[in-house]
């Protein structure tokens, strides 16, 4: 993702973040949007959720060919279509809950961060989530991604790693 996006992005999550959680702790807000940085992902810090692994294969096989921005709304939906949660552009809840079910059998150790993305980004409640004008595949997305940061219990002991672990902490305590 080139600097101009980033930091568009990050304006719309900090907007978001202050409609969704307040604006009383604007520290914990920042690290909300810090954990958005792109670095995070791609070194995939969070341990607890071993299960994204299996997931990559089928990413990139959506990834926009010749897309040198990052991932595009069609390639989440690409991908959301390959696991069987969408059906064109709609999310179709009961099925994103046998997935992220699915999961939870398969990784029981994941039960924990299962429920909560289940509380947190079913019933259309991804649908607060950055970007405003995003489409609801990539809104899914991000409620999916900040949830599994926020509630992840065992980091990859790198340096970039602890960073994403201590931002994660405080954009908890803005929960």
């Amino acid at each position: 993702m080139d600097e101009k996006k980033f930091a568009i992005a990050l304006t719309v999550l900090l907007f978001w973040t202050t409609t969704v959680y307040g604006d009383d702790d604007d520290e914990a807000i920042m690290a909300c949007v810090e954990l958005m940085k792109p670095a995070y992902a791609d070194e995939m810090c969070c341990e607890s959720m071993k299960s994204i692994d299996k997931f990559d294969d089928d990413m990139k096989e959506c990834k926009t060919k010749g897309s040198s921005e990052g991932s595009t709304c069609a390639d989440f939906e690409c991908f959301l279509n390959k696991q069987g949660i969408m059906d064109g552009s709609k999310i179709i809840d009961d099925k994103a809950k046998s997935f992220l079910d699915g999961i939870a059998k398969e990784y029981p150790k994941e039960k924990n961060i299962i429920e909560v993305l289940k509380d947190e980004c079913l019933d259309g409640q991804y649908d607060q989530y950055p970007p405003e004008d995003g489409c609801i595949a990539l809104k899914f997305y991000v409620c999916i991604y900040t949830n599994v940061m926020v509630e992840c219990n065992s980091w990859k002991d790198t340096k970039v790693c602890k960073e994403a672990a201590d931002f994660a902490k405080k954009c908890k305590e803005a929960k």
